[in-house]
């Protein structure tokens, strides 16, 4: 792994939403990685603009590193991501908790089917440079009650382990550190060799049917139904249909349901 000095890490009581915080930092001038972790968002967000209860007690944190990858060669961050949340998950839980550890692809983090945290991921022009952010909200020592009715299937560490052993900073200074080694790695030397095996292997719902569904319409008719297949080497979902393997570039998937922005199937 390419050796980088500790990135400098903000820690805030209270703010909208880390990644909006991170926006205002770059804007001001930042040059340098950094991350900010907070201890409530008053307006986090989540993937397709949905909206991210994040109440005190959880880990609320956005990771922001300058890149010289272009927008196609960034496609992997989501996956990188996701195995780096997925690493310092698995270290915090007994063994026998950790088979049900997994990836629901893209990026969200689940546990026996529930989801144990979410994973947003931007890119910010700023001057002519491109910065790569990487928003996560991870159900720590929260009261999963307390999240409501739009989080669907949520699950808290402290369900899982003794909340003893939980403390939101703690977890997340490991969890920056995760990802600004794994986004230095990548943005120095490309995809590491093995990543796609690794996600494959800890993905959610392999040969499972899967519905896929245009975004903003859960109720709307299905473009794919199918299995999911596993990954390509892109990191596109694999749909396995009567028609043959569908290719997904980017989405949202549930147990059932994978939700597609318009334009963004493919096949290889």
């Amino acid at each position: 792994m390419t050796a980088s000095r500790p990135a400098r890490l903000i820690e805030l009581p209270e703010v909208d939403s880390t990644n909006l915080h991170a926006r205002r930092l770059i804007e001001a001038g930042e040059t340098e990685p950094f991350s900010v972790r907070a201890d409530v968002q008053l307006a986090g967000r989540g993937r397709l603009g949905r909206s991210w209860i994040s109440p005190a007690g959880g880990v609320w944190l956005t990771v922001a590193c300058p890149t010289a990858r272009s927008p196609s060669e960034s496609e992997p961050v989501p996956l990188l991501a996701a195995l780096a949340a997925h690493a310092t998950i698995e270290q915090l839980l007994p063994d026998a908790q950790r088979a049900e550890l997994r990836i629901k692809w893209p990026n969200d983090i689940l546990h026996a089917g529930r989801k144990l945290a979410g994973i947003l991921c931007e890119r910010v022009a700023k001057t002519g440079r491109a910065w790569t952010l990487v928003g996560i909200g991870r159900n720590a020592d929260v009261d999963v009650e307390s999240l409501g009715v739009t989080t669907r299937h949520p699950v808290s560490l402290r369900t899982l382990v003794e909340r003893a052993q939980i403390d939101p900073s703690a977890i997340g200074h490991r969890l920056a550190d995760a990802l600004h080694g794994a986004l230095a790695e990548f943005n120095a030397e490309g995809l590491p060799r093995g990543t796609m095996q690794a996600l494959a292997d800890r993905l959610a719902w392999i040969d499972q049917p899967v519905t896929l569904r245009r975004a903003g319409s859960a109720g709307g008719e299905p473009v794919i139904t199918g299995t999911l297949a596993g990954v390509d080497a892109r990191g596109r979902a694999v749909i396995r249909t009567d028609q043959g393997h569908k290719h997904v570039i980017s989405g949202d998937l549930d147990e059932h349901t994978l939700r597609l922005e318009p334009a963004q199937q493919s096949d290889p």
